[in-house]
């Protein structure tokens, strides 16, 4: 799944959890940067891409969807992403109780934006990898390709960037009008229902039937362009199209 698909996940997911870490003083905006961040960051593996293709593709435990995708990989990154993010917060509070709880507030968003990225990879063609390792280092079994689509799906991303505008904009209106609503909560509870009917009725039995999909869903002069400029960035990093 591409980043911009991960990170709608935590973005949305961060506004139902921000019900929650409210009661830790961590605030909504903070709630839902830290939760899209984490939603993101198990790809740092992604940055093989760019020094040693052999390490990206390959099945070196420090390699793309090997260590990081996996719930451990998942904590350790959210364990240094809250040290990271509130270094003064934690170490230097005159309240270090509240300190800590809000502290542990942002390492549980973090968290849970990690896991968020787990079965999205995992419902994608398995590629090279052959699926997440999920239990790694414990377990090296992987598990994954639930459906027959890529990780780049052109409606998904379409629908992500349609979710990010749909959500600032109301976000925007609260904070002008100073008056915090339910609004946006509920619909991040659809979208996520809705992604998960999606992504779970998506198994295609081949990849052309995934591409006519795409072609029904968001018409063949957007499905044309997002394959042409799909063409210019995989010969760019010169990347595998084989998954």
């Amino acid at each position: 799944m591409t980043p911009v698909s991960h990170s709608v996940f935590g973005f949305a997911a961060g506004f139902i959890l921000s019900g929650i870490t409210a009661k830790a003083k961590l605030s909504r905006r903070r709630t839902v940067i830290l939760c899209t961040a984490g939603a993101v960051l198990p790809d740092l593996d992604a940055v093989w891409l760019v020094l040693d293709k052999e390490i990206y593709y390959g099945l070196k435990w420090f390699s793309h969807h090997a260590v990081l995708h996996s719930i451990f990989g998942v904590a350790i990154i959210a364990l240094i992403a809250a040290i990271l993010f509130q270094p003064k917060l934690t170490f230097h509070a005159k309240d270090s109780r509240q300190a800590f709880i809000k502290w542990m507030a942002s390492f549980f968003v973090l968290f849970s934006g990690g896991l968020l990225h787990l079965p999205c990879d995992m419902i994608t063609l398995p590629g090279v990898w052959e699926g997440l390792p999920i239990f790694a280092p414990f377990s090296w079994d992987r598990f994954g390709g639930w459906a027959h689509m890529p990780w780049r799906d052109f409606y998904f991303i379409c629908f992500s960037l349609c979710t990010y505008f749909v959500f600032s904009l109301i976000w925007l209106c609260e904070y002008l009008f100073k008056k915090k609503t339910i609004i946006i909560p509920i619909l991040a509870a659809l979208m996520l229902s809705y992604s998960t009917y999606y992504f779970y009725n998506s198994r295609f039995t081949s990849t052309i039937a995934w591409e006519n999909n795409q072609k029904e869903l968001v018409g063949e002069d957007i499905y044309f362009f997002a394959k042409k400029f799909e063409k210019q960035i995989f010969r760019l990093w010169n990347m595998k199209t084989i998954f």
